[in-house]
């Protein structure tokens, strides 16, 4: 019994020293080879993208109807969207349902103001429960259970009006509400 575990100590230690050994020989293998330097590569946006901040108050491009940068004149469905520069200058903030009461085919706080709910109908469709979304991720909402996001967190609304359901699942036929959050900056804001 005592040979029989003295040879099987004796084969794990053998291939415990094989596998040392290669280790060691592979890493003084790169060791030898020349270091490849390659050059810096740059990448530069034009700041126009379709989640990205809107100049002015009028967008030109969205990702709510095609999920890509697409400009909205070329989106088949009505779009409509609430920049930050538009938020700051009507004094929003405090919920996303202020943010759009002022946008066409919206109907935002149809019971007065919430102080906890977010109450929107789009084109006649409750939108508070299957109609949000945040960067293109649906905001699921059960009963009086949902999600609340702070405005100022925001650099933008984007309201697609029409039925969704080919692009984000599931939904009412009114349309879609997409919350699209602020990207950090190369510039310091004091």
């Amino acid at each position: 019994m005592t040979t029989l575990i003295a040879k099987s100590r004796f084969r794990h230690t053998l291939r415990a020293s094989a596998a040392l050994a290669a280790i060691l020989t592979a890493n003084h293998a790169f060791a030898e080879e020349p270091t490849t330097r390659l050059s810096t590569i740059v990448v530069e946006g034009d700041g126009s993208q379709a989640r990205g901040p809107v100049k002015g108050y009028v967008a030109k491009k969205s990702a709510a109807g095609s999920k890509a940068d697409t400009l909205i004149k070329e989106i088949p469905q009505s779009v409509s969207v609430v920049g930050r520069a538009e938020l700051d200058d009507r004094g929003v903030v405090n919920k996303i349902d202020e943010a759009l009461r002022y946008t066409a085919g919206v109907a935002a706080e149809p019971f007065g103001t919430d102080p906890d709910t977010d109450w929107l109908y789009i084109r006649g469709f409750d939108a508070t429960q299957t109609g949000m979304f945040f960067d293109g991720l649906n905001l699921f909402s059960y009963g009086f259970g949902g999600f609340q996001i702070d405005p100022f967190a925001l650099e933008r609304v984007d309201v697609l009006k029409g039925p969704a359901s080919v692009l984000y699942g599931g939904g009412n036929a009114g349309g879609i509400v997409d919350l699209v959050r602020k990207r950090p900056t190369d510039q310091l804001v004091l």
